[in-house]
């Protein structure tokens, strides 16, 4: 509501049910998602991804996403929420990938590109996204990188970050305004089928969330 200014409480519940809050914690709408960081740093900018959870209906109906933040370390009352306004900070809400079932081909032990398309309103930085090649159908959260492939490297976990970053950002006149990030010289030592997954949100060497977005298909 015009004039309301959130407090502590007000972002530590607004994922529950309305009926478990009190009359004030009800007036604060309901998140779409929630998210923090430990080490809270104590000066400076610290880094919080958010994993978000939207029904259909409401990803084609929302332009921006309001944003408020505050320090659960540095606290000491419930009046700490940043910015102390009804507005937030305005994220806009984009396209993100262009696909999440894309197909590529190889052929075995030959160095190919691997390009992922991006939607045109996606501006991502080249330092963030990586991909991994896993076993055709294994779950990317769960799943080491293939030791077939080589070009990539990534931290012996199945949340490990990988190596390295897109080796350029392609503008395309094929895709219009669109975008694509390009790994290259990647090889796969055995025919067959894989799984591709793309994570582009970091804490150092973990991956927040590796996400399945299409497959590639080796031959030789």
């Amino acid at each position: 509501p015009d004039g309301f200014v959130p407090r502590k409480s007000d972002l530590q519940n607004c994922t529950k049910d309305v009926m478990d809050l009190n009359e004030r914690q009800r007036m604060f709408p309901r998140c779409w998602g929630i998210g923090t960081n430990e080490p809270v740093s104590e000066m400076g900018a610290t880094l919080v991804h958010v994993p978000v959870f939207m029904s259909e209906d409401a990803l084609k109906t929302t332009v921006n996403f309001h944003v408020w933040c505050f320090g659960s370390d540095l606290c000491s009352n419930d009046r700490c929420v940043m910015p102390a306004n009804s507005e937030g900070t305005a994220v806009p809400l984009t396209g993100g990938l262009a696909s999440q079932a894309a197909a590529w081909t190889a052929t075995v032990s030959t160095p190919f590109s691997l390009r992922v398309r991006l939607a045109s309103d996606f501006e991502i930085g080249q330092e963030w996204p990586r991909v991994k090649i896993i076993d055709e159908d294994s779950a990317c959260d769960m799943s080491r990188l293939n030791n077939q492939v080589t070009g990539i490297g990534c931290v012996d976990s199945g949340v490990g970050k990988c190596e390295p970053a897109p080796h350029k950002t392609l503008g395309s006149a094929s895709w219009g305004a669109g975008r694509e990030l390009v790994w290259q010289n990647i090889e796969v030592g055995r025919s067959g089928k894989y799984g591709v997954c793309y994570c582009d949100r970091h804490y150092d060497s973990t991956c927040v969330a590796w996400q399945h977005i299409g497959k590639i298909t080796v031959q030789g």
